[in-house]
């Protein structure tokens, strides 16, 4: 991807927003965050902003938010209620964390993106939920990519080539279809 100064961007592995300052010839970018720091980043550890994804990622935070907040409440508040009916992309039980990776339930407007604005926040959807059922210690996840043309199945399996504590095949066909892909989630004993 191309960027030119004043783009805003998003870190790959990172919420966090930044304004392009400088591009290199070799491919590196400078950016300025946020907070005003200045870092000098790979071109492919950024993506382009779009408002669709913006959204998709305030909603991540807010069910995060609220899952959150039922642990320390018993009583959910209203906005809690309201936050808990949205359309649900994910479900988790103990053990188990499902996502529907579908566009459609990650943004409002769906056909006002391109494919590779849909495949690139499905992708920054699917990792930051693998982190998640990493860091709560699930042992299984399951992501429903759907079948289409394969390329959504393909780039989730390559990504899942990089974690060395993960096992993947295809999820359930009783289940699932041929829409989707088990992750099995091996958990560090220290």
């Amino acid at each position: 991807m191309t960027y030119k100064k004043g783009d805003k961007v998003l870190f790959v592995n990172d919420t966090n927003k930044a304004t392009v300052i400088e591009v290199f010839p070799d491919g590196r970018v400078k950016v300025e965050d946020e907070n005003g720091f200045d870092y000098i980043v790979r071109g492919n550890e950024l993506m382009k902003e779009h408002p669709a994804f913006s959204k998709a990622i305030d909603r991540i935070d807010e069910y995060d938010i609220s899952i959150a907040a039922a642990k320390d409440q018993v009583k959910r508040s209203k906005l809690q209620l309201e936050a808990l009916s949205a359309p649900a992309f994910v479900k988790h039980g103990p053990d188990v964390l499902e996502v529907d990776l579908h566009i459609e339930n990650l943004v409002d407007h769906p056909k006002k993106l391109s494919n590779g604005e849909i495949v690139e926040i499905q992708l920054r959807m699917f990792e930051r939920m693998l982190q998640k059922a990493i860091e709560q210690k699930k042992r299984r996840a399951i992501f429903i990519h759907g079948v289409g043309q394969g390329v959504l199945r393909a780039e989730i399996r390559q990504l899942l080539e990089f974690y060395p504590n993960v096992d993947f095949h295809d999820a359930s066909y009783q289940l699932y279809g041929y829409g989707a892909t088990e992750v099995i989630i091996r958990q560090r004993s220290f």
